[in-house]
């Protein structure tokens, strides 16, 4: 089976990720907005900063969690299995939903200013998205002896 490349853009997988109740006109908004507030904050190109922001917090590992079936008067038990990220297009959509969820748990702003200084924190490497990404890093390493599990195909 051939697999075909698809030209894919940060900016339509950003918005593609920032749709709330099928608004795909707000979230592009909110992503011009934020572009346009990136490229008044600093002196550098506003799709430099992202791109870099984005190649901080790829991660290489996910993690997957497997439960297991029902047992008679047994609690199910749940494995974390870490699995390597193939395609560059997941690894990208993963560190969107870092950054995303990182700037979602900030208060008191909004959801414009939150996102950009996500992403300038992201450059000087004191954002909690990368916080992020570290734990789950650290929660693959400490149970790479589950690698047996995961299909290398």
């Amino acid at each position: 089976m051939i697999e075909q490349k698809k030209n894919f853009s940060i900016k339509n997988k950003l918005i593609n990720h920032l749709i709330v109740n099928g608004k795909k006109s707000k979230s592009e908004k909110l992503v011009c907005k934020n572009i346009k507030t990136l490229q008044i904050i600093s002196k550098k190109s506003s799709k430099k900063l992202v791109q870099f922001a984005l190649l901080s917090t790829t991660p290489i590992f996910k993690i997957n969690t497997i439960t297991e079936k029902k047992r008679k008067k047994k609690k199910q038990k749940s494995k974390i299995i870490p699995a390597f990220i193939k395609t560059k297009i997941s690894r990208i959509s993963l560190a969107i939903k870092f950054i995303v969820t990182a700037a979602n748990k900030k208060r008191n702003k909004t959801f414009l200013r939150k996102l950009s200084e996500e992403i300038l924190l992201t450059l000087e490497n004191k954002s909690n998205a990368l916080e992020i990404k570290r734990e789950m890093q650290q929660q693959v390493f400490l149970n790479r002896n589950l690698f047996k599990h995961y299909r290398w195909n």
